[in-house]
């Protein structure tokens, strides 16, 4: 994994690069290349990011010498000082995201809609709540799925 960013003012740009080469019985191949682009001013920060690269899962399954797939995610977020004697800042987001696992058959993929908050506890200490909505169409289903659809409370500490 190589990932460079470049930053200028309240601006950045970055490009990323992946790869897996597994062998044995299963042997899995495979890269990916993104590329982001972000603003951030004060406590509010918005990005935009897209990836093209091999999808090994859906190469196996095809028995294809290569499957690519197709992704792109935005995100944006403000942080809300509160100074509270428990919660000291509030940060919540909204993540968009679209993959198409296999770029020939774009009528095929899953689109994310994640809406949450961080709630700062301490310097340390901060605790996520996220719904996380997934809507999939696949080859073999008629119609749209919501598997994989979840609400998650997430404790997050650090040790120092």
């Amino acid at each position: 994994l190589v990932r460079g960013s470049y930053h200028f003012g309240k601006t950045w740009f970055s490009l990323g690069y992946a790869m897996i080469d597994r062998a044995g019985d299963d042997p899995v191949s495979g890269s990916a290349v993104s590329a982001d682009f972000g603003w951030r001013k004060d406590d509010f920060e918005t990005s935009v990011e897209l990836l093209y690269g091999t999808n090994p899962d859906e190469t196996i399954l095809h028995n294809d010498s290569a499957v690519y797939a197709l992704g792109v995610k935005s995100l944006t977020k403000i942080n809300f000082h509160v100074g509270g004697d428990f919660v000291e800042d509030i940060e919540p987001y909204l993540l968009a995201s679209y993959i198409a696992p296999d770029d020939e058959y774009l009528e095929y993929h899953v689109a994310e809609l994640q809406i949450g908050a961080n709630f700062y506890i301490q310097e340390d200490v901060y605790m996520r709540l996220r719904l996380n909505g997934l809507l999939s169409k696949e080859a073999y289903n008629d119609s749209y799925q919501t598997y994989g659809s979840s609400l998650t409370i997430e404790i997050f500490s650090r040790f120092r």
